[in-house]
């Protein structure tokens, strides 16, 4: 039973990670103002690290 519950709870880490990365790499994709390689790094850092873009951006609204 505790084998299931560590699964399910993966498979929702999994799929709110790649619902993440989706979300951030459109949202970069439609910036008409980034440059063809800051559109390529940003892409790339939204599908590994999605959380770490979120939390930058939030911080940069703040301000």
């Amino acid at each position: 039973m505790a084998e299931l519950i560590l699964y399910s709870l993966l498979l929702l880490a999994v799929l709110g990670h790649g619902w993440a990365a989706a979300r951030w790499y459109k949202k970069i994709h439609q910036n008409t103002q980034l440059t063809f390689s800051q559109k390529n790094v940003l892409k790339l850092r939204a599908l590994v690290f999605p959380v770490s873009l979120w939390w930058a951006s939030r911080a940069t609204r703040k301000d």
